[in-house]
């Protein structure tokens, strides 16, 4: 009985992620990850792609994963700094 529960709390707390990287192979495999446990996942190949995602929608996300390293521009910290600042009682785990 418990499984069918927590599985359900899973899917209500943690249903849509942003994943920020810059590699398309490794991009690849945290999505196929993440959508092997029936997670809803979108991703942004760079900073400048996140932001625009996050301004456009940024109270559709539940997790934000981003690589530190995004090449040239912001680093991770910084996404994960601006897209937390922008949503009122929201916190980071950065």
């Amino acid at each position: 009985m418990e499984a069918p529960r927590i599985r359900l709390v899973r899917q209500v707390f943690m249903s849509r992620i942003l994943l920020v990287e810059g590699e398309a192979d490794v991009r690849e495999l945290i999505v196929d990850a993440f959508e092997e446990r029936h997670l809803d996942v979108r991703t942004a190949a760079s900073d400048r792609a996140a932001y625009a995602v996050l301004d456009a929608e940024a109270r559709a996300f539940d997790v934000l994963v981003a690589d530190i390293n995004l090449g040239e521009g912001t680093t991770g910290f910084d996404v994960a700094d601006e897209h937390v600042s922008s949503i009122p009682n929201s916190r980071s785990s950065t």
